[in-house]
């Protein structure tokens, strides 16, 4: 047992393979009603920016989900949001 306070983190699942590429594509399919222009795109961004400087990855805009490595999009689920990537 952890002591109070402190958690002891069991693995879910072991990572195994890789992507074999470093310049990943995304498309942004919508926005989400919830945030006004384009604030929920920026963060994401900003996002891919920090783990860009951070890691041999680099991020590029395409313009049409068939061309996109990740597509991003917002969805309505019952009573409650999310976004799916």
């Amino acid at each position: 047992m952890p002591p109070k306070g402190k958690f002891e983190i069991q693995p879910n699942f072991v990572a195994v393979g890789s992507w074999g590429k470093t310049n990943i594509t995304y498309f942004f399919q919508n926005g989400s009603t919830d945030i006004a222009g384009t604030g929920e795109q920026a963060s994401v961004i900003q996002g891919m920016q920090l783990w860009a400087t951070y890691t041999p990855l680099t991020f590029t805009p395409v313009t049409s989900a068939a061309a996109a490595d990740i597509v991003i999009s917002w969805q309505v689920g019952g009573s409650w949001r999310w976004i799916s990537v």
